[in-house]
């Protein structure tokens, strides 16, 4: 006798009422600033998996996956609540990888000296990742400063991050052989 396949539920409705639910079962308005913060980080994510799947580098693609594993982490976080303590949050260690990976990629890349414009596709999706990254580091300092969360580290890895990928979409333009396009103080007059 077959076993009947349990489908896992696209819908639930439960968002139906604006309200959705962190982990530990606290209930806030989809506009909240936790569910605000992590899903521009979710959709950072998307973008860099966007960025990863189109690379054709294997270096661009591994620290791409290795970005995304930790703004899952992030958004974890952010979503456990008032009360709710995170298995997985950002600390001290996920900045000092963060670190060393932009040193790393900083250093196998050329880095332009002023304004730059995304000058390969792939760039031009890391180049969105690090504004989005940008506008959730904006979202989650809100709520560091308005005492909504505590871990200062959050914001730490959010600008480290969009500073990695501000460096791989200089580096993925290295790799493809593109010089990277500028836009000097005389273009901005």
């Amino acid at each position: 006798m077959a076993t009947k396949k349990t489908r896992t539920p696209v819908t639930t409705r439960r968002g139906d009422g604006g309200y959705t639910s962190l982990w530990g079962g606290e209930e806030v308005p989809k506009y909240d600033p936790r569910p605000e913060a992590f899903g521009t980080i979710d959709e950072a994510s998307a973008i860099l998996g966007q960025a990863r799947t189109q690379t054709r580098h294997e270096e661009v693609r591994n620290q791409t996956l290795w970005l995304q594993n930790d703004l899952f982490r992030l958004m974890s976080e952010l979503a456990s609540g008032s009360t709710r303590a995170s298995d997985y949050s950002i600390g001290p260690d996920n900045v000092a990888d963060i670190e060393a990976r932009l040193i790393h990629v900083r250093d196998a890349s050329e880095l332009p000296e002023m304004f730059t414009i995304s000058a390969t596709p792939t760039s031009a999706v890391l180049d969105v990742a690090r504004t989005v990254i940008r506008r959730a580091e904006r979202l989650v300092v809100r709520m560091l400063h308005e005492g909504s969360i505590q871990n200062a580290d959050a914001v730490r890895f959010l600008n480290r991050a969009s500073d990695l990928a501000f460096v791989l979409a200089r580096y993925e333009e290295k790799l493809d052989g593109v010089p990277y396009q500028t836009i000097s103080a005389r273009d901005l007059e």
